[in-house]
């Protein structure tokens, strides 16, 4: 509730909010270990919270595809090698399979659309943080593919920052200006 007053105050401060476009929404992806999925040099992390624009994703869901905030040319590809998928960044291309995902906000899940059964996981004992991809598995089985999803609805814009609030899974967050966008 306190999120929600500060953000109408600071509204009514900075001037209208700009919509994020209809075709496409601002993400953040938190491990069961409450710790933010990043992209760095083309690979994946799930390491401590940083508040970068490394930790932002923009997702399309009607061609499944999730690009990159920090380099927005880049989006999420899981291809197979040696018998195993493996995960990164690629340059984007609406038609390459490799890069369509489910953003499964209900379940909290992250599954390839393409390959089957294989879905994104952050494993907490990797010394490098690293995020991989795996068999897909329930939470009860494999918690390293629960990931819970902050999703923002609209923008203010001042200065190049954004305003933002940070509020997930119930519990009260900031309002706060960043730069989440390119």
């Amino acid at each position: 509730m306190k999120s929600t007053a500060c953000f109408a105050a600071a509204l009514s401060l900075v001037g209208s909010a700009v919509p994020a476009s209809a075709d496409e929404v601002a993400l953040r992806f938190y491990s069961a270990q409450d710790y933010p999925l990043s992209e760095w040099n083309s690979n994946l992390y799930a390491d401590v919270k940083k508040d970068n624009f490394n930790e932002w994703w923009f997702y399309t869901e009607d061609i499944l595809e999730l690009r990159s905030n920090s380099n927005p040319r880049v989006c999420l590809d899981a291809y197979p090698k040696d018998g195993k998928y493996w995960v990164h960044t690629w340059a984007c291309d609406g038609a390459n399979p490799n890069q369509r995902w489910h953003v499964d906000m209900a379940n909290h899940r992250i599954q390839h659309a393409t390959h089957p059964n294989v879905c994104l996981d952050a494993d907490p004992t990797a010394p490098q943080h690293q995020a991989q991809v795996w068999e897909c598995h329930s939470h009860d089985v494999n918690k390293n593919q629960y990931w819970s999803v902050v999703q923002e609805v609209g923008y203010l814009h001042r200065n190049g920052l954004f305003l933002t609030n940070t509020q997930r899974n119930d519990i009260e967050g900031d309002i706060l200006f960043a730069a989440l966008l390119p």
